[in-house]
């Protein structure tokens, strides 16, 4: 069964020429063909009907409609039902009152409380004429409602059922009216059309969404995407579509009519036509443009599948509306400026998951298989036995409600119990467990339906299985009921729960593992993590945030959680994620001292703390503890506390300072506020960032004593170990204190000290007469963010690589006295970067609260270090050229490549790529460590000392990645310099490209730099052009 919308929108008849009275036959010859073999014709005007909402206006429009109609009802032999809405344009302004000007004003301030019979009236009144027009042109057959703010039309083929809701958001508009100001009146449209069922529903409004303030136009767009399997919108003369998919697995179309007459250009015509074929449940759009004389389509005719969403559904079991509030708690109380409340569905980043393969007796040879969790959890339909491992915060209960509604979508009856409710194994009492949580979860009054249900309808989803009140025994014993009762189960634990545990020669069924697949839910990598960090950035505000703000932000608020987050520093959960968004969003309150970065630290402990301690004295007593604790930790040089050490530090602790609780109220409130974890009486801090925070704290607090100060200068010695090196950095959030920074100055003034800096002057010769003439390069299009995806995804696969090759973790920490009189180059070169990541802590962290003259110091010293750390690589590889050339071609040689004059050209190409790909490494590594826009003029100061074409570069990167505008000027100068120096040049070309693909460049500057630097540019102006269906 096929059904064909014909969209006409802003037609703006006026009551003089009117271009598309012109257009007339070639509007229906392009419509009449596409009528033959469809079973139902609807008309749909989506606004501006009129050009200023007068009478004669309308006549001109009722000729003209009508004319079209009958000849399209001649031709197809099928009746066209007509449905029409209103637009800006018909409104007549002409007589507007003031009374309607301050209700408008006072709607845009305060809402739609002061709504009501006697306000729309006055709002509708510039909207009579085109009331009348509407009167009588509107079909009459299927109104079901009717009301000046909402239509609703339903129409039947064939026990088929369409639902058309029609909405006037033109009620509210004005002559000059901005984005962001309207408003509709949810609650006083006078029906609740989420309770209306179909088998297809359209709504159809003027205005696209973000002309509605964020608010209301994220509380109508839910709405709206809940009930519509289509809905469409004129107003901006653009024809758009998109598929619009949320967590809910509601599918919504959304198509955004062209302008059919423009009245500033009248080569400017086009319309939709779109079929839906209600029993294969597939769709098609056809956009047709004028094209001098005719309408030509600008799409393909092949058909797209499309599913109905959970809202749409026919599952007979409604949620609950207060247990769907609790389903799309974020289990946080977070604030964000563009909504009034953050929820699940709107940040819910699916994660990756690894199965874990129980036939391998070796734990530790398991076979670990990455997979996505999205499209495993989409997958479900039957027989569904899955169990779900992770530590706590990682997201386990999230997961559980986003799949709660995804079953619930597909007609499923999930019933969602928390483990620690369940106390018996018969399965007498987990029935009389789920009925319970069947009559709070869904609306249904009567429990026997849930009884009466086939079993492969009932999905159990046990989260938190650990917190059952069981011992291993007996917590076998309740799967092996579940198993032979339930058809499909799901459950989670913590990472340290086994299925295998719960096999005894008691359990009544030993093969429990066979009939679960278990996967352990893995923390968020880099992509995972931008996707979230997006989701957060775009909320409330997705169709008004223009590109080059959004990926702004974004680079801004990666930047700090990786900082944040380092390595392993902070868990990549979501939780700790929306904490330090929310931190970012609120900048650094004036109660938390410490520095840029170390507030966000300060911002996660106190978010720990806040559930615990209910007074700041309470707060900073327990503070001044775990400083004392984290130091006694690091001076005895174990991570892990056991009850007699605890009790030492305890007694000791007691003798210096009062505090009140006793050492178990100390623990117990440690572990609740996770600044601790136990084990077996053994007791650690839970996360590495907490253990650094607090030591370092101790240090900046005693910093003035002689034996902290000799611990600071062991510390930066030997910072290329990894735990010294994150207290110093931790400690730079805490501190400005002039030894710490005399210190660093004067360890890193001695790294390489007898090495000059690669300036990478003309007179570098060996390296720059590799090649005459600079690699060829290309950019190659493609959208920013399928660029950072990449990028990202290259970084988690390498992350995946070190962390099947790093050893386990050790709970010994490294010796502050080791003998360092004989390091190696490596370390040496470690010391180095370490160095360079302390000193641009130091100038990010304090760069307000040092003197100009030491900011100089310290970004000299950052850039000339840099410097000459990569002077070593070059003296090695310059004092080798031939050999590296030599063996180089001897690979070539290998390949079959016998031209002597080629190969030679080839091995200095790969050998200068080399250098390249290192110079860049390094610059880039400088560049990112200290890069910030409020230390310009130290950058120029440094520049200006010290101009050799290196530290050009690193300024250069600076500026290209840290600062908002593009450096344009910088660009053409450096060009024009760098004429003699290719590896220069080339590793400028390398940072403008990487720019390009990093950050939106509008087309035509993007023409400009690549033309200007002789990149080719392969399609630019193809890719660049608005794809015609977008996901979004």
């Amino acid at each position: 069964m096929k059904i064909l919308f014909i969209q006409l929108s802003d037609i703006h008849f006026k009551g003089g020429e009117n271009s598309l009275l012109k257009k007339a036959d070639q509007l229906f010859t392009a419509i009449s063909n596409n009528t033959l073999g469809v079973e139902k014709i609807l008309l749909l005007i989506t606004g501006d009907i009129a050009f200023s909402g007068k009478k004669n206006e309308y006549k001109i429009a009722s000729d003209f409609l009508a004319d079209l109609i009958l000849r399209i009802e001649i031709y197809s032999k099928i009746d066209v039902d007509t449905i029409v809405i209103p637009g800006n344009h018909d409104c007549d302004f002409s007589d507007s009152s003031r009374v309607r000007e301050t209700i408008i004003k006072t709607i845009q301030t305060s809402g739609e409380d002061i709504i009501d019979n006697s306000v729309i009236d006055v709002l509708t009144e510039p909207q009579k004429e085109y009331f009348e027009f509407a009167k009588a042109f509107n079909s009459k057959k299927g109104l079901i409602y009717e009301s000046k703010l909402l239509n609703i039309w339903k129409h039947t083929i064939k026990e088929k059922n369409i639902i058309c809701n029609c909405i006037n958001t033109s009620y509210i508009s004005q002559l000059y009216e901005k984005p962001g100001q309207m408003l509709v009146p949810i609650n006083y449209l006078g029906y609740d059309i989420s309770t209306l069922k179909a088998d297809l529903i359209v709504t159809i409004f003027h205005h696209p969404l973000h002309w509605l303030h964020p608010e209301n136009r994220r509380e109508f767009k839910n709405v709206v995407e809940k009930v519509s399997d289509i809905y469409l919108t004129g107003h901006e003369h653009q024809s758009t579509k998109s598929l619009i998919m949320d967590l809910e697995n509601n599918n919504t179309l959304y198509i955004e009519g062209a302008v059919i007459q423009d009245s500033s250009e009248s080569e400017n015509s086009g319309f939709n036509l779109i079929f839906f074929n209600l029993e294969e449940n597939k769709f098609l759009i056809k956009n047709y443009q004028w094209d001098n004389n005719i309408y030509i389509g600008q799409n393909s005719n092949q058909w797209v599948s499309y599913e109905r969403g959970v809202s749409k559904s026919k599952n007979p079991y409604d949620i609950n509306k207060d247990f769907k509030i609790s389903l799309n708690d974020i289990g946080a109380n977070l604030s964000h400026p563009n909504v009034s409340q953050v929820r699940l569905l709107d940040i819910y980043t699916f994660p990756r998951i690894e199965y874990i393969n129980y036939s391998e007796e070796d734990v530790k040879n398991r076979n670990h298989f990455s997979e996505d969790s999205e499209a495993l959890i989409n997958s479900l339909d039957s027989n569904i036995r899955l169990s779900f491992l992770g530590p706590e915060n990682i997201g386990k209960s999230a997961m559980m409600k986003i799949i709660f509604f995804k079953l619930h979508s597909k007609g499923l009856v999930p019933i969602l119990v928390e483990g620690k409710r369940i106390n018996e194994t018969n399965i007498d009492d987990f029935i009389t467990l789920t009925l319970d949580c069947f009559s709070k979860q869904y609306d249904s009054k009567n429990n026997e339906y849930l009884l009466q249900l086939p079993k492969e309808k009932i999905v159990i989803l046990i989260d938190n299985f650990d917190k059952i009140n069981f011992n291993k025994k007996y917590k076998g014993r309740l799967l092996s009921n579940l198993l032979n009762h339930y058809e499909n189960i799901i459950i989670t634990g913590n990472e340290l729960m086994s299925l295998e545990d719960f096999l005894s020669e008691d359990a009544a069924d030993s093969n429990i593992l066979n009939s679960f697949k278990t996967y352990s839910i893995r923390e968020f990598g880099h992509l995972l993590r931008s996707k979230f960090i997006n989701k957060w950035i775009t909320l409330g505000n997705q169709e008004m945030i223009i590109d080059e703000d959004r990926i702004r932000k974004l680079d801004n608020a990666e930047s700090i959680v990786k900082t944040v987050t380092g390595k392993n520093l902070v868990p990549n959960y979501p939780i700790f994620l929306l904490t330090i968004l929310q931190a970012i969003e609120l900048g650094n309150p004036a109660n938390l001292t410490a520095s840029t970065f170390g507030h966000y630290y300060q911002f996660l402990i106190q978010k720990s703390f806040s559930s615990i301690l209910k007074t700041q004295h309470e707060i900073t007593s327990y503070n001044n503890y775990i400083c004392e604790l984290a130091y006694f930790i690091f001076k005895n040089k174990s991570k892990i506390l056991t009850i007699s050490k605890l009790k030492k530090f305890d007694s000791s602790y007691r003798n210096l300072y009062t505090i009140t609780p006793t050492l178990d109220q100390i623990l117990e409130n440690l572990c609740a506020a996770k600044i601790l974890e136990e084990s077996d009486k053994i007791y650690e801090f839970k996360y590495l960032y907490i253990y650094y925070f607090f030591v370092s704290k101790y240090l900046s607090d005693n910093i003035d004593n002689n034996e902290t100060k000799q611990t600071i200068s062991a510390l930066i010695k030997r910072i290329y170990q990894a735990e010294f090196a994150n207290i110093l950095l931790f400690l730079t959030h805490h501190t400005k204190d002039r030894y710490l920074i005399e210190e660093v100055l004067e360890n890193a003034k001695s790294l390489f000290e007898d090495i000059s800096i690669f300036k990478l002057e003309p007179s570098n010769k060996a390296i720059n007469n590799l090649v005459t003439k600079l690699p060829q390069v290309a950019y190659k299009p493609k959208s920013v963010d399928d660029h950072r995806d990449e990028i990202n995804k290259q970084k988690d696969e390498m992350d995946d690589i070190y962390s099947k090759e790093s050893d386990d973790e050790s709970f010994q920490l490294p010796d502050l006295e080791e003998d360092i009189t004989k390091l190696d180059i490596i370390s040496h070169l470690n010391l180095s970067f370490k160095m360079i990541e302390v000193l641009g802590q130091i100038l990010k962290n304090n760069y307000g609260k040092i003197s100009n003259p030491k900011l100089y110091d310290l970004v000299e010293e950052t850039y000339l270090l840099g410097l000459r750390t990569l002077n070593i690589f070059f003296s090695a590889l310059e004092g080798n050229m031939d050999v590296f050339i030599s063996q180089i071609q001897s690979i070539i040689t290998e390949k079959n490549l016998s031209d002597p004059v080629k190969i030679e050209s080839v091995s200095r190409q790969i050998l200068f790529s080399i250098f390249s790909e290192i110079t860049y490494g390094f610059i880039k590594k400088i560049s990112d460590s200290l890069g910030t826009q409020h230390l310009e003029n130290t950058y120029d100061a440094v520049l200006s000392n010290h101009s050799y074409n290196s530290v050009k570069l690193i300024d250069f990167s600076i500026k290209l990645d840290h600062f908002r505008q593009f450096p344009n000027t910088e660009m053409r100068k450096l060009k024009s310099e760098f004429l003699k120096t290719p590896l220069a040049a080339d590793i400028m070309r390398r940072s403008v490209l990487n720019y390009l693909y990093l950050f939106p460049t509008a087309p035509d500057q993007k023409q400009r730099i690549l033309s200007f630097l002789e990149i080719p540019m392969d399609m630019q102006r193809k890719i660049d052009a608005t794809s015609p269906i977008k996901k979004k």
